[in-house]
């Protein structure tokens, strides 16, 4: 229908072409992580030949290297980023309100004290190669949370955990975001 520029209909014994205008806008990142002018287009964006004959037009945007310019965007990304909470907007803090407290409080039916592990019953191959080699394996090396401590350990990690990224982890980050 694009090729044509026409859209043959037929319905009910009525045959009609109905013009079809479309335009095909499309993006697409270097194969490689960086484009290589050595290559051409299509081994850098890794699409065949025949689909590319099908477009008119072909730009393509370069990004100067410049470790700089790099480390800004990478400091706004991740400024962008640092207070988001699940449902808030990027800069605002944690929607935590003293409310939720209630949802994780313990009746007083459950105040028993629980074992947050659960042991798995398949063996890993590092205790299958101990048991091999006649060592002994470390007796909690199948334990696995309990599927109920996880999900209120994401809940309270989501509700009220507030971390803050030390000097050093922001320019960990934003070294690495820059490579």
């Amino acid at each position: 229908a694009m090729e044509q520029q026409t859209v043959t209909i037929a319905k009910a014994g009525i045959h009609a072409s109905l013009n079809a205008r479309c335009s095909v806008l499309a993006a697409a990142n270097p194969v490689y992580g960086q484009y290589d002018r050595k290559r051409r287009i299509q081994e850098n964006i890794g699409l065949p030949d025949s689909l590319l004959s099908r477009f008119d037009l072909l730009f393509v945007v370069l990004d100067q290297l410049d470790p700089a310019t790099d480390r800004k965007i990478a400091s706004h990304v991740i400024r962008g980023h640092r207070y988001r909470s699940g449902a808030g907007q990027p800069g605002h803090d944690s929607d935590y309100d003293e409310d939720d407290e209630d949802d994780m409080e313990i009746d007083n039916n459950e105040s028993r004290v629980h074992s947050i592990w659960q042991r798995s019953h398949h063996i890993t191959q590092n205790e299958y190669m101990l048991t091999q080699a006649n060592e002994n394996p470390d007796p909690h090396s199948n334990d696995v949370l309990q599927h109920d401590f996880l999900r209120k350990f994401l809940h309270f990690a989501k509700t009220r955990a507030k971390p803050i990224l030390t000097d050093e982890a922001r320019e960990c980050i934003a070294s690495r975001y820059a490579e």
